[in-house]
């Protein structure tokens, strides 16, 4: 009787040895998305360069000066402009304000034609050089590598005219080298590509303005309009 009890036991114990170790189930990988990248936050410097595209020194038309009667006509060369800046962009949302230090060198060459009733053709023209130091304060919105801004500055301007002539009545009279330090200011609208997350090459429009800049023939300011290029690195 005990023998007939022991080998079904013996079988019990048996078949799961025979049948080897239990199978393993393979454990389940997740996935975890990489963090999106963020283009252009914090600190940057930036390197620009362009050209002052048109200058207004005088509104061309007619004007009345010592009982003469003048007709101006405002030809300047376009010039150009080199610098930098020195900037912070606030937080990481879609919509994104900075402040900027903006400072650079602008060169244009003036050239005014003039008609006087009773006295001829004449014409004025000199180097007007001078340096810009604003401050910016920009909305950037951000669209991935693409990030058009939208701003404008405060600051200071010094500008000198040099090689000053005045032609007129068959005769160059040289005029005297003169500067001034006045108050500047200016609109900004423009576009940077990000090729990485810190690095990015902008495109950038400036409606510049130097005020104090005037007399009796010259407008009290010199609007300008400069379209550069540059290049942007976060730190």
């Amino acid at each position: 009787m005990k023998t007939k009890l022991l080998l079904p036991l013996l079988a019990v114990i048996a078949v799961p040895a025979l049948a080897g170790p239990p199978a393993m189930m393979a454990p389940s990988k997740t996935t975890i998305a990489p963090p999106k990248p963020v283009y252009g936050v914090g600190w940057y410097g930036a390197i620009q360069a362009g050209i002052n595209a048109h200058q207004n020194i005088v509104d061309d038309g007619d004007i009345t000066l010592g009982g003469f009667r003048f007709s101006l006509e405002d030809n300047s060369e376009v010039g150009g402009f080199v610098g930098g800046k020195l900037g912070y962009v606030f937080g990481t949302g879609s919509i994104r304000p900075a402040v900027e230090f903006d400072g650079y060198y602008n060169h244009f060459e003036a050239d005014i034609d003039f008609r006087a009733s009773g006295a001829g053709d004449g014409n004025v023209s000199g180097d007007v050089d001078s340096g810009a130091f604003l401050v910016n304060f920009l909305i950037r919105f951000d669209l991935g590598r693409c990030q058009p801004y939208l701003g404008g500055g405060v600051g200071m301007h010094y500008s000198q005219l040099g090689d000053g002539s005045l032609r007129g009545g068959g005769s160059t009279v040289d005029i005297a080298n003169d500067d001034v330090t006045d108050f500047a200011w200016q609109l900004i609208g423009g576009v940077d590509y990000y090729f990485t997350e810190r690095t990015s090459l902008f495109l950038e429009y400036k409606y510049l303005n130097y005020e104090g800049t005037g007399n009796q023939v010259i407008e009290d300011r010199i609007d300008q309009h400069l379209v550069g290029l540059g290049v942007r690195v976060h730190f």
